[in-house]
């Protein structure tokens, strides 16, 4: 699996988790006098407390877990994770097909699935989503789809969309052709950057609709047109933007939140049943920006990593990983960065530098952001 799919899978889940584990509140509920009133049905809105930054709720281009959190919300593709075992569970899709080489993939859609707007999602609908992901400059999980044939060629432009193996049989058959068995294929179509999105903002294929967003939060409300509403139990789910651990821990122990996904002061948390603490494993990398200067050499840049102080970096963390994936049951070996070796690291400084005609006096310029 690869590592960007392990991650959006614990994105995904997320927040199918927050429908279906977490308690729900009610407001707005109005309290008659007289008990043989009818009485208002009471909203279920769950509140959540969710990291401070500029969130892209495009699908094709978001990469932040907190982004993925809010879309898994807004969009829905072929298939969504079971909320309990994380495997693939049909959304939009209701079956599929593959052929004897395992190469072609034919997938039939639900006739009752909508978009936000009212108008139907079709096969049509989902090839126009995957090739207006492949067209997207910077689309950070695009290149998963190369397994499709012509999708690599027409996404690095070298080749043409017709050439895109993406057939809309009929209005509820799908057709793909890949270069190669992918029996992943289920679990990749789960994330959101493979969702269906229509041609209009604004317009959703998923359980919510987005009726507010602004610096302090992100409101999702019930899509009236989704194909399962009648089992969404929450009317509303609301974001609250917040970096602020002590005041996240007040709003979460009055029950202003009912999750906080982001900074929390947890010695000022009241119920200590309710803290969860996921396994945490230390994965130190670096990635560069190469924009024509000296860090474009990838010389420089192993001469750094050889450099860099991994097990003082990894000392206080429960798992010290060596590789971007961390290490699970059942996942191939990867040789990683298990130790640092200041000799061999200046070494190949010394050689980068020759090569690249730089004096060993002068100076490098790098420029790094800088975080607990």
């Amino acid at each position: 699996m690869n590592s960007k799919i392990l991650k959006k899978t614990a994105q995904k889940a997320f927040l199918l988790l927050v429908l279906c584990a977490f308690k729900v509140h009610s407001q707005d509920a109005v309290q008659e006098e007289n008990p043989q009133a009818d009485v208002p049905k009471q909203k279920q809105v769950l509140t959540v407390t969710a990291p401070v930054h500029s969130y892209n709720l495009n699908p094709h281009t978001a990469s932040y877990n907190s982004e993925a959190q809010i879309l898994s919300g807004l969009f829905e593709g072929l298939f969504s994770y079971d909320p309990v075992t994380l495997e693939p569970q049909y959304a939009i899709a209701v079956s599929y097909k593959i052929s004897r080489d395992s190469k072609r993939w034919t997938f039939t859609l639900r006739e009752d699935a909508l978009f936000s707007d009212g108008t139907p999602v079709t096969a049509e609908s989902v090839k126009k989503s995957w090739l207006k992901l492949l067209r997207t400059p910077g689309a950070p999980y695009a290149s998963l789809f190369d397994i499709i044939k012509g999708a690599s060629d027409f996404r690095t432009g070298n080749g043409s969309e017709e050439n895109v193996a993406i057939y809309d049989l009929d209005e509820h058959t799908l057709s793909i052709h890949l270069t190669t068995p992918a029996s992943h294929l289920p679990r990749l179509l789960c994330m959101a950057s493979f969702a269906v999105t229509g041609t209009e903002e604004n317009v959703y294929s998923g359980p919510f609709v987005l009726s507010e967003i602004n610096e302090n939060q992100a409101v999702l409300e019930k899509n009236e047109h989704y194909y399962d509403k009648e089992n969404t139990k929450l009317d509303r789910i609301t974001f609250r933007f917040c970096d602020d651990a002590d005041e996240n821990a007040f709003a979460f122990n009055t029950g202003l939140s009912d999750w906080v996904s982001g900074a929390v002061n947890l010695s000022r948390t009241i119920s200590k049943d309710a803290v969860h603490v996921t396994a945490e494993f230390a994965t130190e990398y670096m990635f560069f920006k190469m924009r024509g200067n000296i860090w474009s050499n990838a010389e420089f840049r192993q001469a750094l990593l050889e450099a860099a102080p991994w097990d003082s970096l990894r000392e206080n963390t429960f798992v010290q990983a060596s590789t971007l994936v961390y290490p699970i049951g059942n996942y191939p070996s990867v040789r990683g960065y298990s130790y640092t070796d200041g000799e061999e690291a200046s070494s190949l400084m010394k050689i980068a530098r020759r090569n690249a005609g730089i004096p060993d006096g002068e100076l490098l310029e790098i420029v790094m952001a800088v975080t607990e």
